[in-house]
């Protein structure tokens, strides 16, 4: 049926977020309450697997077999402990290219591709969008202006 396709999110986010609202987002593992950042459990991780080396061949093997999320689990540890290592950059994005292309979510795949996009590239450079235009100003309510001017003024 076209209601249940996943145009608009996903299967695994929305009945993730069904849970949420009604259990609340924890698990009830106590290793899950405080877990360490990804930048400080990498290295543990990679060092436990043997290094990059190993890590990157089994991601290969992976690959080429078809299980992206098991190679996206290993070599996005590997990325966060070695940021500059270009070659576990190249195949994680290749990862997640696999990955996006096969998400019908529009915003599921989005994030998959351009995560591939800016481990290859760096992140994109540009100007940010101009929020403060007169037509933007004119539409709101004062209150919305006094709001928008309270967050915009450095009190320095």
């Amino acid at each position: 049926q076209w209601a249940a396709h996943s145009y608009h999110g996903s299967e695994a986010h929305n009945s993730r977020a069904v849970i949420n609202r009604y259990l609340g987002y924890w698990d009830g593992n106590p290793a899950t309450l405080i877990p360490l950042s990804p930048k400080d459990s990498a290295p543990l991780y990679v060092e436990m697997m043997g290094g990059s080396a190993k890590i990157l061949a089994k991601g290969r093997e992976l690959y080429a077999h078809g299980q992206y999320l098991l190679a996206q689990e290993i070599l996005n540890k590997l990325v966060y402990a070695e940021p500059r290592n270009g070659e576990a950059k190249d195949l994680l994005a290749d990862v997640f290219e696999q990955i996006g292309y096969q998400q019908e979510s529009p915003s599921v795949r989005n994030s998959f591709l351009a995560a591939a996009f800016e481990l290859r590239s760096g992140m994109p450079e540009g100007h940010p969008p101009k929020t403060l235009g007169p037509d933007m100003v004119r539409a709101m309510s004062t209150e919305l202006w006094l709001d928008f001017l309270g967050i915009r003024v450095d009190p320095d």
